[in-house]
């Protein structure tokens, strides 16, 4: 805005007008796409205009992770399940959303191996992420921990819940 009155003040009758008055309104442009701007004045020197090309171009999904399935118990037949959740206006196109692996538990050994990046399908706000335990459950030992860590990637922002954990 302040080019476009910059633009405008340079030019005359503006340029050596003593006062000019702007109105302004207060809509912002929310939805994506191209918006033009036009001003015109007038006084009793003439009437001047111009105008300025505004691309609003829309955030981007901010994804979240949490542990709807915090624990399971191996040989039950049960999964753990962690949840990817997308936020924001623009869901309308697939994501890949990248993750890393750590924790106490081996993946490949203790559970299924997890892949290292879940699709998020277009016009979805959720993906589910299944933690199937390997074995019988009857090794000795305290639980082993599976967490899930996600990473930046194209297309999104990863958002303050980045980091969850499954017991298995």
């Amino acid at each position: 805005f302040g080019r476009l009155v910059e633009q405008v003040m340079a030019q005359e009758p503006y340029a050596r007008a003593r006062r000019v008055f702007w109105v302004v309104d207060s809509g912002t442009p929310t939805a994506a796409g191209t918006f033009t701007v036009s001003l015109e004045a007038t006084n009793a020197r003439g009437t001047g205009n111009a105008s300025l090309v505004l691309t609003v171009v829309p955030a981007l999904p901010v994804i979240t992770l949490t542990a709807d399935v915090p624990q399971v118990t191996a040989g039950s037949g049960s999964a753990g399940e962690f949840t990817l959740t997308g936020s924001g206006d623009d869901l309308s196109t697939q994501l890949m959303v990248a993750s890393m692996v750590k924790g106490s538990a081996a993946d490949g050994t203790d559970y299924v191996m997890l892949k290292g990046v879940r699709k998020m399908k277009a016009g979805k706000r959720t993906a589910k992420i299944k933690v199937k335990p390997l074995g019988d459950g009857a090794g000795p030992g305290a639980k082993r921990v599976v967490t899930l860590v996600l990473a930046p990637g194209d297309g999104y922002t990863v958002g303050t819940t980045a980091k969850v954990k499954v017991k298995i």
